[in-house]
């Protein structure tokens, strides 16, 4: 998928299992670029402070820029945002979990689990 404002590939990387691949389409599709690929989601290496974790996705700030980052499985996404306030903030967070919940809810729909029946 070409992004025309950034003039670049968006990725999925290869690894992700297809419920996250699916959750990384949905942030693509909600503005976030995929960064880069690390081994963890951490200060050292992203310049990033994780805020919480969220169905094994890693949210964070990126530290000295107004960047919300999501993390999972060694891929990187963020996307820039605007928050005056803590309440800002925190219904920035709630949105991404929002929008991580929901992508998560449509690929667990079309693709149901089989149900396992034993008796004993």
């Amino acid at each position: 998928m070409l992004n025309s404002q950034e003039n670049f590939f968006q990725t999925i990387p290869c690894w992700l299992s297809k419920r996250d691949a699916a959750i990384a389409q949905a942030l693509i599709d909600a503005g976030f670029t995929y960064f880069g690929t690390f081994s963890d989601l951490n200060e050292d290496e992203t310049d990033s402070c994780p805020i919480c974790t969220f169905h094994g996705w890693k949210l964070g700030v990126t530290i000295g820029e107004l960047f919300l980052d999501a993390f999972v499985d060694g891929a990187l996404y963020y996307r820039p945002f605007e928050a005056e306030t803590r309440e800002d903030f925190d219904r920035e967070v709630e949105n991404v979990k929002g929008l991580i919940r929901q992508a998560m809810k449509d690929w667990e729909s079309s693709h149901p689990q089989p149900i396992q029946l034993s008796l004993f």
